[in-house]
């Protein structure tokens, strides 16, 4: 995929590999899965991470998070991405144990 969200969406799986090596990456609903931590998703004009629910919600107390769903991080450009968030998401959906 070209482009920005081409860029951003292979940065947020590379973090995703790094994070769980041990997890192997497959398709599932269309869309990158990491079973038991996450899905990645490239929209029109973002890139979704799905998570647990209750791991967004605990998320969305320690950041401040202005585009996420019930269950949906939502980023929008490279100025966006923080890995250390990205990280600490993937660490609060490790702990829960499945993603969305």
């Amino acid at each position: 995929m070209p482009g920005k969200l081409g860029t951003l969406i292979s940065i947020v799986r590379e973090t995703l590999l790094k994070f769980a090596s041990e997890i192997e990456e497959g398709i599932e609903y269309g869309i990158l899965s990491y079973p038991g931590l996450a899905h990645l998703a490239a929209q029109k004009h973002y890139v979704s991470s799905y998570v647990a629910p209750k791991a967004l919600a605990q998320f969305k107390i320690k950041f401040d998070v202005p585009n996420c769903g019930k269950s949906c991080l939502r980023t929008t450009s490279m100025e966006q991405f923080d890995q250390d968030a990205i990280l600490a998401l993937l660490e609060l959906a490790k702990s829960e144990g499945q993603s969305a």
